[in-house]
């Protein structure tokens, strides 16, 4: 680890996710980057490569991308207990909210204000999402000229055939791999 951890309680970190939780929006990006700017950069509770591991788990895995990571966080200091306590810190309160608002939608046949305020939200959250997008990439690629030609590519590929393919994110961590391990050994040659 390159640097000090600050100490913290298992309560700290559920606290932690419960207000993530409750109060933030934009998405499984957004919530990694709040993650990585509150728990690594503010809170100092994990190291950079902690995380960015927990980050490459969590996106190989299918799933959750958010929630998984919090559940890798959890474990990796408190166990099995603390991957399910963040589990449920993380997903009982959007999920409540859901419920209630779906509640009140059919309740009242509509909501006409709701709709018009979800649409109002929507260019807000979809900054929210580029900025995380963004400072993500910035610290998963680094100056990695191979990482950033792999990302084009990706990005590329998905943009232009509007479909994102399990196929190409492994292969692309196996490239990297084999490409790695090639630069690696020719730099100690």
């Amino acid at each position: 680890m390159s640097t000090q951890q600050n100490s913290f309680s298992l309560k700290n970190l559920l606290v932690y996710f419960l207000y993530l939780g409750s109060c933030c929006f934009g998405g499984p990006i957004a919530l990694v980057g709040y993650m990585q700017n509150d728990l690594v950069d503010k809170k100092n509770w994990f190291s950079k490569e902690e995380f960015l591991d927990g980050l490459a788990f969590s996106q190989l895995a299918p799933g959750p991308l958010a929630v998984q990571l919090g559940m890798y966080l959890g474990y990796l200091r408190f166990n099995i207990i603390g991957a399910t306590l963040v589990l449920l810190a993380f997903v009982i309160p959007p999920s409540s909210i859901v419920i209630l608002i779906s509640y009140l939608y059919v309740k009242y046949n509509g909501l006409s204000w709701l709709h018009a305020f979800l649409y109002g939200v929507s260019p807000a959250v979809i900054g929210i999402i580029f900025k995380a997008s963004f400072n993500l990439a910035k610290i998963t690629i680094q100056k990695d000229f191979l990482l950033f030609f792999i990302f084009c590519t990706v990005c590329l590929i998905s943009i232009f055939t509007k479909f994102e393919m399990s196929l190409l994110i492994i292969s692309s961590g196996f490239i990297y791999l084999l490409l790695n391990k090639k630069r690696n050994l020719n730099s100690n040659l």
